[in-house]
């Protein structure tokens, strides 16, 4: 399924095409899967997997709750 180029419908109702719904469908068989979104080869980064795995880790606990993100945008 890794090009799956049917149209991708986000939960917000945009209709999605190419490379993006080919993109957002691939994700989302990888989450129903693996449960990320995002898969990739050790050798493909650029650090030791530790290293990486940890500012991984650092950029998951510094960003936003999915509340605080709605609470910002309902804000604007």
């Amino acid at each position: 399924m890794l090009f799956d180029d049917t149209p991708y419908i986000a939960e917000d109702g945009q209709v999605h095409r190419g490379l993006v719904a080919m993109l957002a469908n691939h994700m989302k068989a990888m989450r129903e899967v693996l449960g990320y979104d995002l898969f990739t080869q050790e050798e493909l980064v650029d650090r030791p997997l530790n290293e990486f795995i940890g500012l991984s880790r650092r950029y998951l606990a510094a960003a936003p709750s999915d509340e605080e993100l709605a609470e910002s945008e309902a804000g604007q």
